[in-house]
């Protein structure tokens, strides 16, 4: 027995009702995506094409790069490094033997020896009086360009009395 009641006419008006909205919804969509269908990539005949060259030579820093390595410009500066450093405390010996506590991005400091490696890129290199010296990973031992980082100056109170 079909029924052909009252539910069923509700029942076909909002099936009619919803296909009239998912139609609406698939047209307001390809409404909207159609000019990006059009701005596509041009077809590969109209892409000029670098003539092949047998004798094409690459350079060492065109394939790295290629393959994710940093270039030297593109890597963290020695001084963005140092920025990151606070010298708290140093047991100076000689130069080349003592202790320095560093922090490193506002932590409790650590205790490093000359070196021993420093953060990312740097080497405790040096110890004295007043501060440290640091070396990149990539510097030799002697070289030049130290990098200096000294204790903060100690703040000096005066107190004036007046009667």
């Amino acid at each position: 027995m079909i029924d052909t009641g009252p539910k069923l006419v509700t029942h076909k008006i909002l099936t009619f009702v919803l296909c009239l909205c998912a139609g609406a919804s698939v047209v307001g969509w390809g409404l909207k995506l159609w000019p990006y269908a059009q701005a596509s990539q041009p077809a590969l005949s109209a892409i000029p094409m670098p003539a092949l060259d047998s004798t094409a030579n690459l350079k060492p820093s065109q394939i790295a790069s290629l393959l994710g390595a940093e270039l030297k410009g593109q890597q963290k500066t020695p001084d963005m490094a140092l920025a990151r450093l606070t010298l708290s405390g140093l047991i100076h010996m000689d130069p080349s033997n003592g202790v320095a506590l560093i922090s490193i991005d506002s932590l409790p400091p650590k205790p490093y020896k000359v070196g021993s490696p420093v953060g990312d890129t740097l080497v405790l290199s040096s110890v004295n009086a007043r501060g440290v010296g640091f070396r990149q990973n990539s510097s030799p031992k002697n070289a030049e360009d130290e990098l200096r980082l000294e204790l903060p100056k100690p703040a000096v109170l005066s107190v004036t009395h007046n009667n």
